[in-house]
């Protein structure tokens, strides 16, 4: 019985893939075949209102030894978040928000801590080396778990980005630009008009 179904099966599929000569027809499929499905999600309902900062950022399944966790957007906000795979407290994530009052008080607010590090000897901040936004500057801070760094910037006088690492050796200027410089690179500015 089983000889039969599978033989009907094999005809029925010879049918109906007969006039089909496209090239993904036609390459060989293996039986131990995976598909990866992609943790990052296609589009996500609360992004749709804001659907350029969703597309702007790299939907990655990891970022070094974080995997992607959760993505979601506010009205003119977004938050990709990113777990370590054995550590609780460490973790990475991304936010960027579009300013919309008139007073630019976000944007401010990075302008300030920017030059508050280039011009002063604050413990702990330093101005980023990288030169992909405007505007970049690194806090760190220390807690009996993790070590904290964030990364600040705007971009165009309109986007905030902040960037929150909690790991390990993230108290240095350069590792910390090392860290991020390869999410910074992949952002698509096209999307950020």
């Amino acid at each position: 019985m089983k000889n039969r179904l599978l033989f009907l099966a094999v005809i029925t599929l010879m049918f109906s893939c007969k006039e089909n000569e496209s090239t993904a027809q036609l390459a060989p499929i293996s039986e131990n075949t995976v598909t990866v499905v992609s943790k990052f999600p296609e589009s996500v309902p609360t992004c749709e209102p804001n659907k350029k900062l969703f597309d702007a950022v790299p939907h990655l399944d990891t970022y070094a030894v974080y995997n992607f966790k959760h993505v979601g957007c506010s009205k003119r906000g977004l938050v990709a978040q990113y777990d370590h795979p054995t550590e609780e407290f460490y973790e990475f994530t991304f936010t960027i928000n579009e300013e919309v009052n008139e007073n630019k008080t976000m944007y401010n607010y990075i302008r300030i801590g920017y030059n508050n590090a280039v011009k002063l000897d604050i413990e702990d901040t330093y101005v980023s080396d990288l030169h992909i936004f405007d505007n970049a500057f690194i806090t760190t801070t220390t807690e009996a778990e993790y070590e904290e760094a964030k990364y600040h910037a705007t971009y165009k006088d309109k986007y905030i980005i902040i960037m929150t690492l909690r790991g390990k050796n993230l108290s240095s200027k350069a590792a910390i630009d090392s860290y991020v410089k390869d999410y910074l690179e992949s952002i698509n500015k096209d999307f950020l008009n």
